[in-house]
């Protein structure tokens, strides 16, 4: 029985003492020698080499994690200057080699002894060298020319690839360079499969196009944000003090970029917003409000007038009305064409000392062309006040249809549906019951005579859905599908909707998210569920597009202060975009 319990505890001690092991008993860790240069190589003059190369091997097995190389001046590596390596060697710059060992205190032309030795990067992958080895080196005879980086800046900003042409890369250099300079850019820092472009000069144009297809290259999404690198070296082999990379982050154009064309078409006053397009008779109408800012100056000046565009082939443009009443501040100018073939533009006009707004209205007049000077529309006492505004007008059947909005604060607004046969006389067709401050909506009517009303509100946007004679009302609140089942609540701002196939419409409003402010465009199902499309180049104060399907073509009229000033654009755009997406 002894003998048994003597077995038992011998057991228990063995397996007690393996599950406190978790090593391999058996397992080889790797070590590492040094190799290139050897310990009695002659002096290593850096006034005849370009770049030093060091190596080591591993036995035993492999390290996953990199090297580290210490140069020092001192046999216990005090001080050292550090180089990662991923394989079993790397090269260091002559130029750099001597900018190292100045810092040490040696004379430019002397010779010195430093050491050097390799570790893992990661510590206890490899067994190290037992000592540093001894090297040689001899300094080099004249400072060599330095090459600094200079633009883009590394600043944390994000260039945008969608929103410019090109992007300027440049540097200095202190002394002389010969045979050209060669620009590096990597998705990595060790500049591993560059993108090299050359040039004779101290900077280097990058078209947008060419920095995406570089993107494309290394596996980077569309619209997606990378992190690059680049740097400048000389392009014939010299002795050159070269900069480490910097970084450059930059933002993939949208996908099918080629297929979105915008021009700045106007920016002459201080601040022009508030667009709308139209095609009519052959030529292309743009109108839009020109002022001092978003809203006049609390002294009253800066007024905003109504400007009119003109143009035969949408390439060219130039101004062919300027509309504008005395005391009134005019805004928002919409355009449309009556039953007898009239083009006439509404626009919201405003006095703000006595808080009076009259919706406005003024026609071309075909034979003298020229428009008539504005007058104030006539809205049915039953929902008349002063503070109505009629912002959008819909023809349909020789009727148009629109929803005036009476909005006294940011707290009080009812909403009205109410039509006119001339434009300037508008009768009730329905109270409208919403909530939450309802304001700018824009109506459409089909074939068979439904009603859509899309509508801006100090809250999640709405989809109005009725029938004749349009006095009961269904309302769906908008939401937009971000994919993968996460949708959001949709906010409009200046909200325009135009038709495009199968119950879809094309959205264009305001877009916030993330701090910023955006124009985008939207494709909507007849649920009232939304997937972005696309964000137009802008910011800042910017939204209210026209929309005209033109051939093939969607033509957007928007404005925007994201290049500084608030200034009109025309974007034109394949339908294919959204085409694909079906």
């Amino acid at each position: 029985m002894k003998k048994y319990v003597i077995l038992f505890i011998a057991f228990l001690s063995m397996g007690f003492w393996s599950c406190g092991n978790d090593e391999d008993p058996e397992k080889t860790v790797p070590s590492i020698s040094l190799s290139s240069p050897a310990t009695d190589e002659p002096t290593i003059d850096l006034n005849h080499i370009s770049e030093v190369p060091f190596s080591w091997a591993v036995t035993n097995g492999s390290v996953a994690g990199g090297y580290t190389l210490y140069l020092s001046k001192a046999e216990d590596l005090s001080s050292p200057r550090t180089y990662t390596a991923s394989n079993l060697s790397i090269k260091v710059s002559s130029v750099n080699l001597d900018i190292q060992l100045k810092e040490w205190g040696i004379a430019k032309g002397e010779e010195a002894i430093i050491y050097w030795y390799v570790k893992p990067s990661v510590a206890g992958e490899a067994i190290p060298p037992e000592t540093a080895r001894k090297l040689k080196v001899k300094r080099l005879s004249e400072a060599a020319p330095v090459i600094t980086l200079s633009a883009p800046e590394d600043e944390g900003l994000t260039i945008d690839l969608s929103g410019v042409e090109k992007v300027t890369f440049s540097w200095t250099v202190s002394g002389t360079i010969t045979g050209g300079y060669t620009l590096y850019l990597s998705k990595a820092e060790y500049l591993t499969a560059p993108a090299t472009f050359t040039s004779d000069v101290l900077s280097k144009e990058i078209t947008a196009e060419e920095l995406d297809a570089a993107l494309e290259e290394w596996n980077y999404t569309g619209e997606a944000e990378a992190t690059i690198y680049w740097t400048v070296e000389p392009t014939e082999d010299q002795f050159v003090v070269t900069p480490n990379p910097r970084t450059l982050r930059l933002k993939r154009r949208p996908r099918n970029f080629n297929s979105v064309k915008v021009t700045k078409i106007w920016d002459y006053a201080p601040h022009n917003a508030f667009t709308d397009l139209i095609r009519y008779e052959g030529k292309y109408y743009c109108t839009f409000r020109e002022g001092t800012a978003h809203i006049p100056a609390d002294d009253g000046s800066g007024k905003g007038k109504i400007r009119i565009l003109v143009s035969s082939d949408g390439e060219n443009w130039v101004s062919f009305a300027l509309l504008e009443k005395k005391e009134y501040d005019l805004r928002d100018p919409k355009l449309s064409i009556t039953p007898d073939g009239k083009l006439m533009v509404l626009m919201g006009g405003t006095i703000y000392d006595v808080l009076q707004r009259l919706t406005h209205v003024s026609f071309l007049d075909r034979e003298h062309n020229r428009f008539s000077q504005p007058i104030p529309i006539n809205v049915n006492n039953a929902i008349r006040s002063n503070y109505d505004w009629l912002w959008r007008l819909t023809w349909f059947n020789g009727e148009g249809y629109g929803v005036v909005y009476s909005k006294e604060n940011n707290i009080h607004s009812k909403v009205s549906l109410v039509k006119t046969i001339d434009g300037i006389n508008y009768n009730l067709v329905s109270s409208l019951n919403v909530g939450n401050v309802p304001g700018e909506s824009t109506v459409y009517i089909n074939a068979d005579k439904k009603m859509q009303i899309l509508m801006r509100r100090e809250a999640v946007g709405l989809l109005g859905l009725s029938a004749p004679p349009y006095v009961t009302w269904e309302w769906k609140e908008l939401y937009l599908d971000l994919g993968s089942g996460t949708m959001i609540p949709l906010f409009l701002g200046g909200p325009n909707m135009i038709p495009f196939k199968d119950d879809e419409f094309i959205i264009g409003t305001r877009f916030t998210r993330d701090n910023k402010t955006l124009t985008s465009l939207f494709l909507m199902n007849k649920l009232g569920v939304l997937r972005k499309i696309l964000d137009l180049p802008s910011g800042g104060d910017t939204s209210y597009p026209g929309l005209l399907i033109n051939g093939n073509e969607l033509w957007v009229s928007y404005y925007s202060s994201h290049e500084g000033k608030t200034s009109v654009y025309l974007a034109k755009i394949k339908l294919d975009l959204f085409s694909d997406l079906n």
